[in-house]
This record gives C-alpha cells, sequence and structure tokens, in this order.
C-alpha cells in the first residue's frame, strides 16, 4: 500500500505545481496588459492558451479579448469571447464576465441594442450569485446604453438602482462611475443643483478609489459645471486643482480644455493678465497634440481675450490661424463664437463691411443652432417617454404575471385543504382549515393589492400621456411649419416653441423629482439664512402673484430676528407652487392670505385663501400624485396634478410636516411646520 500511496501523492504534488506554473503565467500577462505591453502580452497568451489546464486557457484566451478591445479590435474580440462561450463550461461568474465584456465591444461599435441584451444576460448571471456589487455595475452599464440611446428617463432608473446598491459600501470606483453618470443625465435634463452634488460626490468616491485619472477627470468637469453655476471663485479653485492632477498624468488634452476654462473663469472675474497667461498654457498643450478641435477652441478664447485687452493687432494676427482651422473644423457651435469674435476684431479695424457679413452669419448660425437644439429636446423628450411607456408596460406584464401566479397557488391550496380535511381528526382538520383560510385570504389580498397597482400605473401612464401629447402635438405643427416657411413671423414662433418645451421640461423635471423622492435620492443641503430676509422675500413674491390676480393679499407675520437652515431653492419652489394654486383655484374678487411664524419651536409657514374649498373627503387626496380636485379641469387651471405631491417630497425631505384643511375664509388652508429649520445642521 506504501508504494500506492506515494504514487497518490506524486501525482497530486505534479498536478499543483502545474497549477501554481499556469497561475504565474497568467499573473505575467496581466501584469503586461494593465503596463501596456499588449503584443508581450499575446506572445504569451500563444502558449498559455494551449495549456492542458483548463482554467488557464480560459484565462489566456479571455485576457486576448481584452487586449483586443484595448487595441480597438472590437469585432475581433466578440470573435475570440464568441470561441469561448463555445468551447468552456460557464460558470455564473464566467457568463457574467464574459456577456459584460460582449456588451462593452458591442457599445463601442455603437451597436446599442445588442450591447443591451448582453449586459441584460450579465444582469441575470449577478444576480443568480447574489453579488450586489456586480449587479450595481451592470445597472451602470445599462445606464450608459441608455444615456446612448437619448433615453434620459430610463438611463437615470438604471442608475439610481446601481445608486441604491452601492451606497454604503467600499466600492469606490463603481461609486464614482454611478454618481458621475448621474450628474451628467442631470445636467442634460437642466437641474444644474443636483448635478453638482452628484459630481462632487462621483470626485469624494474617485479619491477614496486612488484612481487618479478618475480623479483629474471628474474635478475637471465638476470645476466646468462650478462655472457655469456662476460659482466663480468655487470653480477657480477646483480647475486649478484638476490642472495638479492632469499634470502628473501628462494629459495634454485635458490640461488645454482645463487651462481654457481657468481663462473664461478669469474672464469673468476682470482677471485679464492671468487669463491670458492660461489662454496661453492652453495653446501651448494643444498644440502638442493632434487634436484640432482643441487647438480652435485654444486660439478662440486668446481671441476673446485679446479684444478684452483691447490688443486689436494681436487679435488681427489670430485670424488667420483660426481661419485655417475653419477648413478642418467645422461644427456650427464653433463657427458661432468664431465668426461673432471676428466681426468685433473686423469692426475694431474700421472693416464694417465685412464685420457686418459675420454678424449675419452669426445669426444664422445661431438660428440653425436653435433649431438643432429644439428637435433635438423634442427627440429626447420623445425619447424618455416612449422608454417611460415600455417600462410600465414591462411592470405591467410582471404584475399580470404575478397575479397568476397568486391564483394558482390558491388553487392548489384550496385542493390541499379539502384533502387534508378528510383525512383529519376534527380539531386538526378545523385548525388546518383555519390556517388556509387564512392563507387563502392573504394570497387574495395581495393579488387584489398587485390589481390596483397595476390600475395605478395605469391610470398614471395615461394621464402623463394625455400631458404630454398636446405640447408634443404643437411643437411638431410649428416645426413643420417653420421647416415649410409656413409663418411669417419666426419670433413668435419660438416663442410659442419655447413654452411647450418649457411646460415639457417643467413635467419631465416634476417626474423625475419624484421618481428621486421614491428612491431616496433628493438631495437636501441646508445653509444659514436670515429668517427676516427670507420671509420678507416670500411676502414681496406673493403679493405681486395674488395682485396680479386681482385678488387682496393679507400678509400675517410673527418672525424672531434669528437664523433659520434651510435648503431655500427646495423651499422656494414649494411656497411658489402653493401661491400659484391659491391663485389658480380662488374666485374673484377674493383673497389670499400668507402666515409666517419663526421661533425658537422651529419654522411654520401657511398659504390659504378664500371660497371655493375643497370637501375633506377630496382633501385627504391632494397630495395623491396626478389627482386633481374636479377631474373636468384642464391644463391652463389644474396643472399637471404632481405639484402638491412634489411639495410633500420636499418637505418630508426637509424632516417637515405638510398638512391640508379648510381655511376659515372658506378656501383651502396649507400648513408646512419645519421644527428643525432652527437647528444648526451637523
Amino acid at each position: 500500500m506504501t508504494p500506492i500511496k506515494n504514487l497518490i501523492k506524486a501525482v497530486a504534488l505534479l498536478t499543483a505545481m502545474h497549477c501554481q506554473a499556469g497561475n504565474t503565467v497568467i499573473k505575467e500577462i496581466e501584469e503586461l496588459e494593465k503596463a501596456g505591453k499588449y503584443t508581450e502580452a499575446l506572445v504569451k497568451i500563444e502558449t498559455a492558451s494551449v495549456s492542458e489546464e483548463e482554467e488557464t486557457r480560459y484565462q489566456a484566451i479571455y485576457l486576448q479579448a481584452m487586449i483586443y478591445r484595448k487595441q480597438d479590435l472590437y469585432e475581433k474580440s466578440i470573435s475570440t469571447l464568441s470561441y469561448i462561450e463555445k468551447q468552456f463550461f460557464l460558470t455564473e461568474a464566467r457568463k457574467y464576465d464574459l456577456y459584460r465584456e460582449i456588451g462593452i465591444n458591442y457599445r463601442h461599435l455603437s451597436q446599442l441594442e445588442q450591447a443591451e441584451s448582453f449586459y441584460l444576460k450579465a444582469l441575470s448571471s449577478a444576480e443568480a450569485m447574489d453579488k450586489s456589487n456586480l449587479v450595481a455595475q451592470t445597472y451602470n452599464n445599462l445606464g450608459v446604453v441608455a444615456d446612448h440611446r437619448n433615453l434620459l428617463a430610463q438611463s437615470m432608473q438604471y442608475h439610481l438602482k446601481a445608486y441604491e446598491l452601492l451606497k454604503g459600501t467600499d466600492q469606490y470606483e463603481k461609486q464614482g462611475a454611478n454618481f458621475y453618470n448621474l450628474g451628467d443625465i442631470s445636467v442634460r435634463m437642466g437641474d444644474k443643483e443636483n448635478a453638482e452634488y452628484f459630481f462632487q460626490q462621483a470626485l469624494v468616491a474617485d479619491k477614496a478609489s486612488k484612481e487618479l485619472r478618475n480623479v483629474a477627470g471628474t474635478a475637471l468637469r465638476l470645476g466646468e459645471l462650478k462655472f457655469k453655476n456662476g460659482k466663480t471663485d468655487e470653480a477657480l479653485a477646483q480647475t486649478k486643482e484638476a490642472i495638479e492632477f492632469l499634470k502628473e498624468l501628462n494629459a495634454r488634452v485635458s490640461l488645454a480644455r482645463a487651462y481654457r476654462n481657468s481663462a473664461l473663469i478669469h474672464i469673468a472675474k476682470a482677471d485679464l493678465d492671468n487669463a491670458l497667461s492660461d489662454a496661453l498654457a492652453s495653446i501651448e498643450y494643444a498644440t502638442q497634440t493632434s487634436s484640432t478641435l482643441q487647438q480652435f477652441y485654444a486660439y478662440l478664447t486668446e481671441l476673446e481675450v485679446r479684444l478684452k485687452r483691447k490688443e486689436l493687432a494681436k487679435a488681427k494676427t489670430l485670424l488667420t490661424k483660426l481661419d485655417a482651422l475653419t477648413e478642418i473644423e467645422t461644427a456650427e457651435v464653433l463657427l458661432e463664437k468664431y465668426h461673432r469674435l471676428k466681426a468685433i476684431t473686423l469692426a475694431a479695424h474700421n472693416n464694417y463691411t465685412q464685420a457686418f457679413q459675420f454678424m449675419k452669419s452669426t445669426s444664422k448660425l445661431q438660428t440653425q443652432l436653435h433649431e438643432t437644439l429644439l428637435e433635438k429636446q423634442v427627440s429626447t423628450y420623445k425619447a424618455s417617454i416612449d422608454a417611460l411607456i415600455q417600462s410600465q408596460q414591462l411592470e405591467q406584464a410582471r404584475s399580470a404575471q404575478a397575479i397568476t401566479e397568486v391564483n394558482l397557488q390558491n388553487a392548489k391550496l384550496s385542493t390541499q385543504m379539502w384533502v387534508i380535511t378528510a383525512i383529519s381528526t376534527f380539531l386538526a382538520g378545523l385548525f388546518l382549515v383555519g390556517f388556509f383560510v387564512v392563507k387563502h385570504r392573504n394570497a387574495a389580498l395581495k393579488a387584489k393589492m398587485y390589481q390596483l397597482n397595476i390600475e395605478q400605473k395605469d391610470k398614471m401612464l395615461a394621464d402623463i400621456s394625455h400631458e404630454l401629447r398636446t405640447p408634443l402635438s404643437v411643437l411638431k405643427l410649428h416645426i413643420e411649419a417653420m421647416e415649410h416657411n409656413l409663418i411669417d413671423d419666426s419670433t413668435l414662433a419660438y416663442a410659442k416653441i419655447n413654452n411647450k418645451i418649457n411646460q415639457l421640461n417643467e413635467l419631465i423635471s416634476n417626474v423625475y423629482q419624484l421618481s428621486q423622492a421614491d428612491h431616496n435620492a433628493l438631495v437636501i443641503l441646508p445653509q444659514q439664512h436670515s429668517a427676516k430676509t427670507i420671509i420678507q422675500s416670500y411676502i414681496y413674491d406673493i403679493e405681486r402673484l395674488v395682485t396680479s390676480n386681482q385678488l387682496q393679499f393679507i400678509a400675517d407675520i410673527h418672525v424672531d430676528d434669528m437664523s433659520i437652515y434651510i435648503d431655500k431653492p427646495k423651499l422656494d419652489r414649494v411656497i411658489d407652487n402653493l401661491a400659484k394654486n391659491a391663485c389658480l383655484y380662488t374666485d374673484k374678487p377674493g383673497k389670499v392670505r400668507f402666515k409666517a411664524v419663526v421661533n425658537k419651536q422651529g419654522l411654520f409657514l401657511q398659504v390659504d385663501d378664500s371660497s371655493p374649498g375643497v370637501s375633506e373627503a377630496e382633501q385627504n387626496k391632494l397630495f395623491e400624485r396626478l389627482y386633481r380636485a374636479e377631474a373636468s379641469r384642464s391644463r391652463a387651471t389644474g396643472g399637471s396634478g404632481l405639484g402638491l405631491s412634489i411639495c410633500k417630497s420636499l418637505i418630508e425631505a426637509m424632516n417637515g410636516k405638510i398638512t391640508v384643511k379648510s381655511g376659515k375664509y372658506g378656501g383651502l388652508c396649507i400648513q408646512i411646520n419645519l421644527p428643525h429649520a432652527v437647528d444648526v445642521p451637523a
């Protein structure tokens, strides 16, 4: 027996040594791949891919596919991954890696439907393994694909799901990507307040992950956004931080962009010496790259600085360089700014004829850009609505399936109940009958809840579709009319189009705000304010609104001289909404009262009006989404039915309470209580 035992030990030792050798080769290949030495890595892969060890062969060929992707050989990478799918046994972990990698390749090829299909397969594997970090990562991937397909609402839903899964974990790199994507979508949806918050959180997560390239990119994006939000001092400090990170990476294209942003900030601050220095630095880095786009932007920035400094001769010499670049870069947004600055330069040299021609060109380009923007916004909103409808239909199908399963379970439970009753004693049978009756009732209640959920979602979908149909139809008619030159007054047409886009934007923003509330993603940023200043501003705004509607305004103010800590933009939105509602639903002649009490107990606000009122039965429903006290009310008087629901979500997010009751003047009385507004934030 001893020789046999020795032989077994020897075989086991040789197998272990063979596996260790395979692991060593794979680690060497991974290090070469991370260092960007792809040719050397591919040579080693040729040997490892014919190893006797299945795991070594799999890892080697998988790394080969990743290298092909990083060499932009996407179709070759997909072919290699398809070979793996056919030739190897796939565990759930392998399926996840494989399908996600195929999805990434298809995304780079802009074949977005295929990319989404493989990401969904990867999501299924991640859920099967119960790996929340992988599920979150896949939701991020799906969000990026939806974003590329211009489905902003669906993209936001995916990223919010990833946010919920990543919250509180140490997956900093994934958190950074998630916050960055949320910030980018918020910018495109016009929500600059939340966008800045998300990019700030992305920077915190990126710094924790210590991925310098991500840190630098996020810092630069945050600096640009702060500048657009008018926070020049914060924007300058943030951009300087980004420049330091980018210098470590020697990222010339991003450095050209960062110095250009810094130059524009200095122009806004009237610091023209530093503006010129940064503009020249932007040109220095831009000319070290092959990016004519960055060179164009850099020279444009210098031209703007030279004109501000009244250095007209130097400004004119820049026109030759920029004229040459216009032969390569023909984007309308670039040409519009260049033609405007060129017209100013020519006019400063008394060349008014050419200056006039370039101002005409600027005006034409502005019109084209405006039309393109309108078409893009309409397309974006339509795509977002379609995605919401598809998501709603999918949810309905899932709910219907759940109801069917519950009904089948009910039938099975009923059969089991009769069988057990027939073969059991009276007492045992009685007990079991009672048990199954209760279970049957619970199942029936669950089915009823599913049905109610479907009906509520159907009503919400119908209401949202109704709200969107009219402005979309008007937009389409106006755009088609302008395309065929059927409208004489283009200014009036643009005003009408802008009005309808504002209606669409407000509705989409409202739905987005409620989605954030559902996912606990509302960002509350309390800041210190003077109570008297805040209340006086509300009195001024509400009085103007009330008197413009030919109603009597009453102010009932009891405010101590103290500070309050509130998220002012969100409270502004609540008060504005309540004041508009009071004016819309008060008969003339009537009155609107604004009451404010600020003391050590907290902040109390009240808006009430005169008749007509709302019955007590309907008062309890006013905060429901898309509910109107009168179903026949049109948009002109009833709005979208989301206003009070948003007010409730904002006040509750600020740890406050909002209630409704009948007012003493015969109308409606809305009361807001914010007891923590006088507490200093931690």
